[in-house]
């Protein structure tokens, strides 16, 4: 299985990391995070198929070409 490449964060060009949540209401979920200025996409459970293609399909940043 291929794994996608996560685009720089949509808001602030930062980097994107998976989040895995443990604990609360979300445990068992997981998001798309911004290591700098902290936006996410929606908690995900189950499956996760379109996970990161969810991430990714929004308007690139002004730094994405960068």
């Amino acid at each position: 299985m291929m794994t996608e490449k996560l685009l720089p964060c949509p808001f602030c060009g930062g980097e994107a990391e998976r989040v895995d949540i443990e604990d609360g209401e979300n445990a068992g979920g997981s998001c798309i995070q911004c290591t700098e200025c902290n936006a996410s996409g929606n908690v995900e459970f189950g499956l996760k198929e379109n996970f990161i293609s969810n991430w990714n399909r929004r308007p690139a940043s002004s730094r994405d070409g960068e």
